[in-house]
């Protein structure tokens, strides 16, 4: 077997974890892979990452990483009156949240703790929806667009990934799943975000039908595609670097640094992500 991939077997003693917990992980998209006649084949440096964060502390709850989602988008609101943090209405909340992000390096320094901060919004599955339910899908009332579509909304272009990454609260994943005949593959061209409970409707839309800019930065982040995870990493920084203007948070600007995309590669800030 190559060096550069392991097997569901090989992971899971690396992470610690069970097979069938590196398998959900699959599923879910958390872990890169691909289908080989000997059963699935797992990116090395993807498993390294998740081991070396694995350890990293008590990972934020969903509450807080949402909150932390929307200080991030609100840093870059054409409303300069509007302090950082205007959506989160918890006192407690905000105060929290932005300790977590005094704590955090420049995205484009630390990708993998980004990663890690950002993945406790809710757990993900890849689903396959049938290609005549899709747009209906995408516009239920219910759904919340992430990814590409809502990432897009803070000027970074990128060229559309393939995947849908919808939001659903908690309580209307059943329904969503039975009525537009959604099934669990690793393949799907949908990625369903569950929201869990206790999470305010407020931290989680950026505008109608579609999540915050951050959330979908953090929909690409997760991506295998290296396009995707750089203009995340692009527009991350730019939040984190307009929140430190008010804020004292440590930023280095995207335009004087090359960022990484955690993959190995590099892209100039100034560049497009096309």
């Amino acid at each position: 077997m190559d060096a550069d991939v392991l097997s569901v077997r090989e992971a899971a003693e690396q992470l610690g974890v069970s097979s069938a917990r590196v398998r959900q992980l699959i599923s879910a998209g958390s872990l890169p892979a691909r289908r080989s006649s000997a059963g699935w084949l797992i990116r090395a440096d993807a498993v390294a990452d998740r081991s070396g964060t694995a350890r990293a502390g008590r990972p934020a709850s969903p509450r807080t990483a949402w909150a932390i989602l929307c200080i991030l988008s609100s840093a870059l609101a054409p409303d300069a009156t509007k302090p950082p943090g205007c959506m989160v209405g918890d006192r407690r909340l905000r105060h929290h949240a932005l300790q977590l992000l005094s704590a955090m390096r420049d995205p484009a320094d630390d990708p993998v703790r980004w990663r890690m901060l950002l993945s406790s919004r809710g757990p993900t599955e890849r689903m396959w929806a049938h290609p005549g339910l899709l747009s209906k899908l995408c516009h239920d009332g219910r759904i919340s667009v992430g990814g590409d579509r809502a990432a897009a909304h803070v000027g970074e272009g990128l060229s559309r990934t393939g995947l849908c990454d919808l939001y659903v609260a908690g309580s209307d994943v059943k329904d969503i799943v039975a009525r537009y005949r959604l099934r669990p593959d690793p393949d799907g061209q949908v990625r369903l975000h569950v929201v869990p409970e206790g999470v305010p409707r407020e931290l989680i839309l950026g505008g109608p039908g579609i999540v915050i800019p951050a959330a979908g930065a953090a929909d690409l982040l997760d991506e295998n595609d290296p396009r995707a995870r750089r203009s995340a990493l692009l527009q991350l920084s730019a939040m984190f670097a307009a929140l430190a203007s008010r804020r004292p948070i440590r930023a280095a600007s995207t335009s004087q640094a090359p960022v990484s995309d955690g993959g190995g590669s590099k892209a100039d800030g100034s560049g497009s992500a096309r």
